[in-house]
């Protein structure tokens, strides 16, 4: 089954992903099949190993000394190559097979029961030895998946720190769970929570999180100013890295914690995959990118309740991050948007995600995007206090697609298109309300072309024409059928939106396409079938030119009134 066993970039075949529709029927047909088939299994699925070179971490302690114990420090260090096999014990020795000069190691655990929380006194050694798996389902009690997240185990081992209270006593504060600098790196089956800075801690320029990717050696301008320095010999960002399995920022129940900052913080790293893990309750966003995160997949992960302190978003990327795939994930009672692109390099697909609640904070939109060429399609949006999807007006975006979505009880406009003159600092996060519509395609007159081609420039997606029904009221014929006329940008293809009251608030959802003309003209029957409870309409329009507009206003549909008595 791919989701579960061959999502790793290095083989490619992680910028497809999973096709949604059958492939997504059939997706959950397997994993519903492997959650009743774990129980017979002999062994852990997860478990295997077929690393060149494994070691055993078998004490819950933070030290690296001879003795019986190995920790996790000790372990990151030995396959780091930092720490000398021969300055080992003979019963730490025993925890370790085969040959460190081979391609592949993992780190295993086989913690005491009742001691599998490791808690950091100062941070973790980087793993900048590429070719390295930490696997958490490797510990005794891991049972793979539950019925209460299916798709996402519950993981043994927890990495916290030591309370922030006490970092003014540590030259080297645990503020982050882990530091990824290598390639082909994969994080699995573990829990981390806690990690954050203490209350005036300097995050600007050491990033707090439970997982940090960089290149090594980040430079503190770069971190601090987000500012790409010159390439140098060993800066080069890490490739292919899969975090999978995890639970990020909550803690095990009934256990009290400090929040941690953000759940995964790619400040630069290509090829990275987020697959199937939790990631909650982080001051923060629970993903962030700053200069690099080319070929990013961020996929049927929850990510709920992060952003309620911090940067208040679900996930917030930033810089470059050509070919992002964000698909089927729950993003739920963020403090901010759901999804938050700003000013990137490339763009994002976003694709089949359920995005509820956001919005908890402040008011925003479930998806804010900068930049062009994004495509978001098939998603649900519910339950937000402000627009469903804005594409922001500065830099002014283009082709910004944004088809096939369900939008239930959004507050504002589905898709809201900002239009840069206009917009203030409210509006520059949650939308600008309805753009007038420009005469470019009806006038005959040339300075008022130049005009209105001056004002389209102004708004995201070149201020495609919004579709205009021709009449705010269409009847139903003998059969039931109606015929929907209106005007929309020349060569657009039109998106018929039926609009169904709900108890939470207006269910819109499409229910059929048709193109425009060459003079922007389109007509549309509806069955009965597809109409049978609508009883009003909007649409959009998408242009392969330009990109999607917003809504139309809304068409009711009725029939035609009967005529009852006689003429005197």
């Amino acid at each position: 089954m791919q989701i579960l066993f061959t999502m790793m970039k290095r083989n490619k075949v992680i910028p497809e992903y999973q096709p949604r529709g059958i492939a997504q029927t059939l997706q959950t047909s397997m994993v519903r099949l492997l959650v009743a088939i774990l129980p017979l299994l002999p062994f852990p699925v997860l478990a295997q190993n077929n690393a060149d070179f494994e070691v055993i971490v078998n004490s819950n302690g933070d030290e690296i000394i001879a003795d019986d114990n190995l920790t996790l420090r000790e372990a990151i260090a030995i396959v780091n190559g930092d720490l000398e096999l021969n300055s080992l014990s003979t019963t730490e020795s025993s925890q370790i097979s085969g040959n460190l000069s081979e391609r592949t190691k993992q780190i295993s655990f086989n913690l005491p029961p009742n001691q599998t929380t490791i808690t950091l006194s100062e941070l973790l050694p980087e793993i900048r030895t590429p070719n390295v798996t930490l696997d958490g389902t490797t510990q005794q009690g891991y049972e793979g998946f539950e019925e209460l997240n299916p798709g996402i185990p519950t993981p043994v081992v927890s990495l916290t720190r030591i309370s922030p209270d006490n970092d003014e006593n540590l030259l080297n504060p645990p503020i982050r769970g882990l530091t990824l600098v290598a390639d082909n790196i994969t994080v699995q089956g573990l829990r981390f929570y806690g990690f954050s800075a203490p209350p005036g801690g300097d995050t600007a320029t050491v990033p707090a999180a439970d997982i940090f990717i960089s290149a090594p050696q980040a430079p503190r301008d770069e971190i601090r100013y987000d500012v790409p320095a010159h390439p140098r010999d060993g800066n080069s960002p890490p490739q292919n890295i899969l975090i999978k399995f995890n639970i990020l920022g909550l803690p095990p129940e009934d256990t009290q914690a400090r929040q941690s900052a953000f759940g995964v913080y790619i400040f630069k790293g290509d090829d990275v995959s987020i697959i199937n893990n939790i990631i909650a309750n982080q001051k923060g966003s629970g993903i962030i990118s700053s200069i690099r995160a080319n070929n990013l997949v961020i996929g049927d992960n929850i990510i709920e309740n992060n952003g309620l302190i911090g940067m208040p978003d679900g996930i917030h990327l930033e810089g470059q991050i050509a070919n992002t795939r964000i698909q089927g994930n729950s993003i739920r009672n963020n403090g901010g948007s759901g999804i938050y692109i700003f000013k990137p390099e490339g763009a994002a697909i976003i694709d089949n995600n359920v995005l509820n609640n956001n919005g908890a904070r402040y008011q925003r939109p479930a998806i804010y995007l900068s930049g062009s060429n994004h495509q978001v399609t098939q998603n649900r949006i519910a339950n937000q206090p402000g627009a469903g999807v804005v594409v922001a007006g500065y830099p002014v975006p283009h082709r910004v697609s944004v088809t096939e979505n369900q939008f239930l009880n959004v507050t504002g406009l589905t898709v809201d298109l900002n239009a840069q003159p206009e917009t203030g600092r409210p509006d520059r996060y949650n939308g600008d309300g309805r753009n007038a519509i420009p005469d470019t395609v009806l006038s005959d007159d040339s300075r008022e072309l130049v005009e209105g081609d001056r004002y389209r420039r102004g708004i995201a997606n070149y201020g495609i024409m919004t579709p205009q029904f021709v009449s705010r009221e269409f009847f139903r014929n003998a059969t039931g059928e109606v015929t929907l006329f209106g005007m929309s940008e020349a060569g657009a293809t039109i998106e018929i939106y039926g609009i169904v009251p709900d108890v939470d608030g207006d269910n819109q959802f499409p229910i059929s396409t048709t193109e425009a003309d060459d003079k922007g003209r389109f007509q549309i029957r509806l069955p009965d079938i597809q109409i049978v409870d609508i009883k009003r309409v909007s649409a959009i329009a998408t242009h392969p030119d330009y990109g999607t507009s917003e809504p139309a206003l809304n068409a009711t549909i009725g029939d035609i009134p009967s005529i009852s008595g006689e003429a005197n």
